[in-house]
C-alpha cells in the first residue's frame, strides 16, 4: 500500500522538508521516496505503525485502510472505533444503522412516519394524535387495569365519550358503575315549549324520555309504523297526540312527534336504542 503525504514546509523551507524525510528513511527502512519538493509517497505494504500518529493537510490512501480508532476533533472524547462486524461506535456507544436493530431510549423523535405493519407491545405516554385512520391487528388497551379480553379493553372506571353537536362539551355515553351496572347515558337535553312539538327520524327503536321538571319517564319502541309504549310509572306520557297534561309520542312515516301538552316548557333527555336521529 502505498500512503502519498503532502508536505507544507515551514515559511517555505524545503531544505527543511526534505532533511525530515530523510531522517525518517534512516529510522523506517527508506520507506519514503520523494516525487517533488512538496510530495512524498510512503510505502507501507511491510510496515507497521503503531502509537498516535499525526498527520496534517491532504493525505490519500491508494488501497484499503486498517485503523483501530480514531479521535475526530479532540483526544479523547470522540473516539470512533468498531462495534462489530458493519457497526461503528462512537465512545463505545453504537450507532444505529438502518438495517441495524437496536433499542433508543432517551430519545425524541419529531414528527415521525411510520409505514407498513407496526409489530409488538407499546406504550404510548402523553396524548398522541393520529392524523388518518390506524389499523390495530388484535386489541387496544386503555387505562392501568383494563380488561383483559376483547378488541377494545377499558377499566371499570373508564367511559366511552362523544363531542356534542356544538363542539363546547364532552358526553358520556356508555359506563360501567362500582356494581358492575352498564349505563347507557344521553346527556344532551331537549327543550320543547309548551304546545309545542319536536320531531325525531326513527325507527325500530327502543326510546327511553326523561323529563327533569317533574322528574317522569318512560320507555317506548318505535315499530316501521307503529309505536307502543312499554313503561311509564308516573303515567305522564300518551301515544295519542293532543292528549291533555301529558307528553304525546306518535309516530308516522319514520318521524317521531314529541309533544309538550304538560302546561309549560319542559327539558327532555332522549336514548335511543336502535336507529335513529334527532
Amino acid at each position: 500500500m502505498a500512503l502519498t503525504i503532502l508536505v507544507t514546509p515551514i515559511a517555505g523551507d524545503i531544505i527543511q522538508a526534505s532533511t525530515w524525510i530523510n531522517e525518517f528513511n534512516n529510522i523506517y527502512n527508506n520507506p519514503i521516496s520523494l516525487i517533488s519538493p512538496l510530495t512524498a509517497t510512503v510505502d507501507l505494504n511491510s510496515q507497521t505503525l503503531s502509537g498516535a500518529a499525526t498527520f496534517s493537510g491532504a493525505i490519500t490512501f491508494s488501497s484499503t485502510v486498517r485503523i483501530t480508532s480514531v479521535d475526530v476533533g479532540h483526544a479523547s472524547d470522540t473516539t470512533v472505533t468498531r462495534s462489530a462486524a458493519g457497526i461503528i461506535a462512537v465512545e463505545g456507544v453504537a450507532v444505529p444503522t438502518i438495517s441495524s436493530t437496536d433499542s433508543l431510549s432517551n430519545k425524541t423523535i419529531a414528527s415521525p412516519v411510520f409505514s407498513g405493519t407496526v409489530t409488538g407491545t407499546y406504550t404510548l405516554g402523553g396524548t398522541p394524535t393520529f392524523p388518518s385512520s390506524v389499523s390495530f391487528a388484535t386489541s387496544v388497551a386503555i387505562g392501568t387495569t383494563p380488561a383483559t379480553a376483547g378488541e377494545l379493553r377499558l377499566p371499570n372506571s373508564g367511559t366511552i365519550q362523544l363531542r356534542n353537536a356544538a363542539d363546547t362539551a364532552n358526553r358520556i355515553t356508555l359506563r360501567m358503575d362500582a356494581n358492575d351496572h352498564l349505563w347507557l347515558q344521553a346527556a344532551g337535553t331537549l327543550v320543547i315549549a309548551n304546545d309545542a312539538t319536536a320531531t325525531v327520524t326513527v325507527s325500530d327503536t327502543l326510546i327511553v324520555i326523561y323529563e327533569s321538571t317533574a322528574d317522569t319517564g318512560a320507555v317506548f319502541f318505535i315499530g316501521t309504523g307503529n309505536i307502543a309504549e312499554i313503561s311509564d310509572p308516573s303515567g305522564a306520557y300518551s301515544t295519542t297526540g293532543g292528549t291533555a297534561n301529558s307528553t304525546n309520542l306518535t309516530h308516522s312515516g319514520g318521524t317521531l312527534t314529541i309533544e309538550n301538552k304538560r302546561g309549560g316548557s319542559r327539558t327532555y333527555t332522549i336514548a335511543a336504542i336502535g336507529r335513529g336521529t334527532l
